[in-house]
């Protein structure tokens, strides 16, 4: 069953046509075009490569406020990248992303190719997961982003059951900060639950997204782009230990009622912040916002920012591509940045 959808799911990845064409016009510093946005903040203004063939976009606008301090990771399963303070990404093994996997009651989450080829995805069976993402420990983080591409073969809940799909915890001992979002309802310190049922669907990749506020008591959760959870009441316990993934994955209340459930996971991107710069094939945020490609940043401030492309980014569009720049306050241009597939021979500045 999992290599009917991953075999879908490559020739998503894998449309080399356009790939090659992207990646050439990305990679020889002719990427320019104009936005037609209006609105204040953020606005992008010009977009151009850093050195020729570097694989960096110099992003210059205005309302892309800072993430100072912000510490950013992507897993892409058989890449992984890390960007602290708004340096340049520098690549990490495997082991350097998660503290452990599974329990004496489940299964870790594993890398398995797809098809045969490079390309990866994380695969799990039953109740299955990862725990604990090594670049946050020590951190005293009060915030806290994850995203990640989300395909069970059976419904999350068909059995019943309370079943996550991320716990964040601080303490390690779970005596503490406490959050759980699960099929049916989202559980937290300091109110709740948030009662309701997780909209995606099964044998298809989902977009899954959380924002932990800590300070302002703030919890949002999406799936595919629609907003499932709005919380405002919850509260972050310890002031010394930072928020941390303490599962991923699918973790049901009994294992034997979903032990033939595959889950696959791919794209995981975990910030302190949620100021993010996206790439989609959608022209509006409106749809974007339900399955764009993170990019890393470097160099992050109000005016100006660096990109380095990641894979995903150029192997999964399929027609022009649009940027867009999501900022501290969540805030983000609601049309894209086209970033041309066609350019002028020699590159010229191009305003359209």
């Amino acid at each position: 069953m999992a290599s009917i959808f991953l075999g879908s799911y490559r020739a998503l990845k894998m449309n080399s046509t356009y790939v090659t064409g992207l990646r050439q016009i990305l990679l020889s510093g002719c990427i320019l075009a104009a936005s037609t946005q209006v609105i204040a903040a953020p606005t992008i203004d010009s977009v151009g490569a850093s050195i020729v063939g570097s694989g960096m976009l110099v992003v210059k606008g205005s309302g892309f406020s800072t993430a100072s301090g912000q510490l950013a990771l992507l897993d892409e399963v058989d890449s992984h990248n890390i960007a602290r303070d708004s340096s340049t990404p520098l690549e990490a093994s495997a082991s350097d992303v998660w503290m452990g996997h599974g329990s004496p009651w489940a299964s870790g989450l594993t890398a398995i190719p797809l098809d045969g080829t490079p390309e990866a995805v994380y695969y799990g069976k039953g109740k299955t997961f990862s725990k604990y993402i090594h670049a946050l420990d020590g951190l005293n983080n009060s915030t806290l982003y994850a995203a990640w591409d989300y395909m069970p073969t059976e419904s999350p809940g068909h059995s019943g059951g309370s079943n996550k799909f991320i716990r964040i915890w601080d303490n390690h001992d779970g005596e503490e900060t406490r959050l759980s979002w699960t099929q049916m309802h989202m559980t937290y310190t300091g109110g709740g639950p948030s009662w309701e049922g997780w909209p995606g669907s099964t044998n298809k990749w989902n977009r899954m997204e959380i924002w932990v506020d800590g300070d302002a008591g703030v919890v949002q959760a999406s799936v595919n782009g629609k907003l499932v959870h709005d919380i405002k009441d919850f509260k972050k316990i310890s002031d010394t230990i930072g928020l941390n993934v303490a599962l991923l994955g699918f973790d049901p209340n009994s294992g034997s009622k979903y032990s033939t459930m595959e889950t696959h996971i791919d794209n995981l991107y975990v910030s302190t912040s949620r100021s993010r710069a996206v790439l989609s094939q959608e022209a509006s945020w409106e749809k974007a916002k339900a399955g764009g490609h993170i990019q890393l940043v470097s160099d992050w401030s109000p005016s100006q920012l660096t990109i380095q492309l990641n894979k995903s980014g150029l192997e999964r569009l399929k027609g022009p591509a649009y940027l867009y720049i999501v900022n501290d306050a969540g805030e983000v241009n609601p049309d894209g940045f086209e970033v041309c597939q066609v350019c002028p021979n020699p590159p010229t500045l191009t305003m359209q």
